[in-house]
C-alpha cells in the first residue's frame, strides 16, 4: 500500500501517468485494507480511482461498460476497444465500493455495465463475447462521439440542452471535433447540486434520456464483434455476475452466471478436460492454467451465491485436474500448460499480473476457498507453497503481483500460516544492570536465538526487499534510549531463490544493545519499558512470515 500511495494520482485517481489502464487488481488489494482497517488515506485511492474512471470517456455514459484505457492522464478520451476481461475484473469493484463508501453511484456503474454486456455481448444460449472493436466505418470511437444537434433532435430542445450540458457536449467537442459523453470536469452530485435536486432524482431524469440516446445510437453502424467465447475471460465474468447478484440481491445476475456456467461446462469440456475457445459450434485448443483457474474462481463464487453444490463439486474438479496435470512437483506452483500439451522449448510459470490477474494466484484463491469449504489441508498447503516461493516477488515488486497480493490477504485472514519467524527465533531482553538511581545510565540487551539453518537478515540488509531486523525503545518518564547497536553481521551467498546475491545476516545467537538514560527527575519506582522487534526468518531456500514482537522489559530506579 506503501508502495501504491506512492504512485498515486490524487486528482484524477489511477497510477502513473498517461496511458492509463484500470488498475483493477491493486485496487481490489486497496478495498480488502479498507475494509478491515477503513483509513481515509487507503479508501481515497480506490474512492477517487472508480469515482474519476466512471465520470470519464472511457466509461461509456449512454451504454454502459468500459473501454479497454484511457489515452490520457483525465480517463476521458479511451481506446474505443472493449473487453470482457475488464468489464469482468472492474464490476466486483464497484459492487464493493458500493457498499463501502455507501455511493448508489457506484451501484448504478456496475448495474449499467453488467446490463449492458448481458444485452449486447452474451450468446443466446449462455456464454460471454470476447470483445468489441474501437472502429466503426474505418474511424476509431465513430460510433461512440456526438454533437449537439443529433443529441437535441432526439431529446427536443430542453432536455437535449440539459443533457449536453451535463455531459459535455459541445459544438466545438473534446475529441477530434466531437464530442466523447463525460463527467469529467464535475460529478452527479455536483451537478444535481447545481440543479436544486437529489442525486437520485437526476439519475431519474438522466436515465429515460440515456435511453432514448442508446436507441437512436443503436441505429448507427457498431464497432466489430469478436463473438468467440473463451473460457478463462468467461469465468471472470461469471465470478462478477455472481458476486454482484448475491451483494445487491439481483436475481438476474445470478441467473446470468449460472447460464454462463452451463455453457463453458456444456461446450468447452471434451473428455473432462477443458479447451479455450468456442466460436460458431466449434471448440478447440487444449486449456491452459487460467481456463482452469479462472473458471474455477468463478464456479465457487456462483456456489456462494447459490448455496448449489454443484458448482463447488465442479470447482474441485478442476482445481484437482490442475494438481494433476499443472502442478510443479519440483519447485510448487501451476505451469502455464499441462504436462500433456504439446511439446514446448520450456514450460513457464508467470506469477505475474499483466492485462489479466495471474493464473498462479487466481489458482491459489480457488485452493484457499475450497480448503476453507471441504477441511482438505492438501488445498491449503499448496496455496501456501504458491504464495510462499512469491514472497521475495512480492516485497519487491507489489505494483505487480496485485492479485497475489490479494490472494496472500485471504491466505492469512482464513488461518495463520503453517509456520512463523516466531518459530526458528527466539528473542528475550533484559536491562543490565536493572536496578539503577535517578541520573544513571544502564543497557538494553535484546538476545535473538535463531535455530540452526536459519538466518534473520542484518539491521542493515542491503537491499529495499529484505526485511531488516530492528529493535525500537519506547521513551517516557524522564527515560531516554539510544539507537540499536547490533554486531557486524555475516556474509552470506544464496542461490537463485534470492537473486544468487551475497546478503548480510545473523545466525546463532545475536544480541542488540540499547543504552537507557534515567533522568535525575525520573521519580523512584518499577519501570515496564515496552522494547518493540520486528525480524524474518529465511532459511537457504524459503522466508517464513516476518514477526513484529512487543517484549516488556522491568527497570528499577531506586532513590
Amino acid at each position: 500500500l506503501d508502495a501504491y500511495r506512492g504512485d498515486f494520482d490524487p486528482v484524477y485517481g489511477g497510477f502513473g501517468g498517461a496511458p492509463k489502464f484500470p488498475p483493477s487488481m491493486r485496487l481490489e488489494l486497496i478495498l480488502r485494507e479498507y475494509r478491515r482497517r477503513p483509513l481515509p488515506e487507503v479508501g481515497r485511492m480506490a474512492e477517487v480511482t472508480l469515482e474519476r474512471m466512471a465520470r470519464g470517456g472511457i466509461y461509456d455514459q449512454i451504454g454502459g461498460g468500459f473501454a479497454r484505457y484511457s489515452v490520457d492522464e483525465r480517463w476521458l478520451a479511451p481506446h474505443f476497444e472493449k473487453m470482457l476481461y475488464d468489464n469482468a475484473l472492474l464490476t466486483p469493484l464497484y459492487v464493493d465500493a458500493f457498499r463501502l463508501f455507501h455511493r448508489p453511484y457506484f451501484r448504478h456503474i456496475a448495474t449499467q455495465t453488467l446490463d449492458f454486456w448481458l444485452r449486447e455481448m452474451t450468446y443466446p444460449h449462455g456464454g460471454f463475447y470476447s470483445s468489441l472493436d474501437a472502429d466503426s466505418e474505418g474511424e476509431e470511437g465513430k460510433f461512440y462521439l456526438w454533437t449537439p444537434e443529433p443529441v437535441i433532435d432526439v431529446l427536443g430542445k430542453e432536455e437535449g440542452e440539459f443533457f449536453c450540458r451535463v455531459f459535455d457536449i459541445t459544438p466545438r467537442g473534446n475529441f477530434e471535433g466531437k464530442s466523447i459523453p463525460n463527467l469529467v470536469a464535475t460529478s452527479c452530485e455536483d451537478i444535481a447540486r447545481l440543479e436544486g435536486v437529489s442525486g437520485d432524482a437526476l439519475l431519474a431524469r438522466i436515465d429515460p434520456l440515456r435511453q432514448k440516446l442508446w436507441e437512436a445510437r443503436s441505429k448507427r453502424v457498431h464497432p466489430g464483434l469478436d463473438d468467440k467465447i473463451l473460457t478463462a475471460w468467461n469465468g471472470l465474468m461469471i465470478r462478477a455476475c455472481a458476486h454482484a447478484g448475491g451483494a445487491l440481491g439481483e436475481r438476474r445476475y445470478v441467473d446470468a452466471a449460472v447460464q454462463g456456467a452451463e455453457f463453458v461446462l456444456t461446450h468447452l469440456r471434451q473428455g473432462g478436460r477443458l479447451l479455450v475457445s468456442w466460436r460458431n459450434g466449434v471448440a478447440k485448443l487444449s486449456a491452459y492454467l487460467d481456463d482452469y483457474a479462472f473458471l474455477a474462481v468463478g464456479l465457487l463464487e456462483l456456489h456462494a451465491a447459490t448455496g448449489d453444490g454443484r458448482w463447488l463439486a465442479e470447482a474441485r474438479a478442476l482445481v484437482d485436474t490442475l494438481n494433476q496435470y499443472f502442478w510443479d512437483e519440483d519447485e510448487g506452483g501451476y505451469f502455464f500448460t499441462a504436462s500433456d500439451h504439446e511439446a514446448l522449448i520450456a514450460r513457464v510459470k508467470s506469477p505475474q499480473d499483466n492485462a489479466l490477474p495471474s493464473g498462479n494466484a487466481m489458482a491459489a484463491r480457488a485452493l484457499i476457498r475450497l480448503a476453507e469449504w471441504t477441511g482438505e489441508a492438501d488445498y491449503r498447503r499448496r496455496a501456501e507453497q504458491i504464495l510462499t516461493a512469491n514472497v521475495e516477488n512480492m516485497v519487491r515488486f507489489p505494483t505487480g503481483f496485485g492479485a497475489m497480493l490479494v490472494a496472500t490477504d485471504r491466505f492469512l485472514e482464513t488461518g495463520p500460516p503453517s509456520a512463523t519467524s516466531a518459530d526458528r527465533v527466539k528473542v528475550t531482553a533484559e536491562a543490565s544492570p536493572a536496578v539503577v538511581r535517578p541520573g544513571e545510565s544502564t543497557r538494553l540487551q535484546v538476545r535473538f536465538e535463531i535455530e540452526p539453518g536459519w538466518h534473520i537478515s542484518a539491521s542493515a540488509p542491503g537491499g529495499e526487499h529484505l526485511i531488516p531486523t530492528t529493535v525500537s525503545v519506547s521513551e517516557g518518564l524522564g527515560i531516554t534510549a539510544g539507537e540499536a547497536a547490533f554486531p557486524k553481521p555475516l556474509p552470506k551467498a544464496f542461490g537463485s531463490g534470492f537473486a544468487g546475491e551475497t546478503l548480510p545476516v545473523y545466525e546463532g545467537t545475536v544480541t542488540a544493545t540499547v543504552a537507557l538514560r534515567v533522568s535525575p527527575e525520573t521519580a523512584p519506582n518499577r519501570y515496564g519499558i515496552p522494547v518493540r522487534v520486528r525480524y524474518q526468518a529465511c532459511s537457504q531456500t524459503e522466508c517464513l512470515a516476518p514477526v513484529e514482537e512487543q517484549l516488556v522489559v522491568e527497570l528499577e530506579v531506586r532513590g
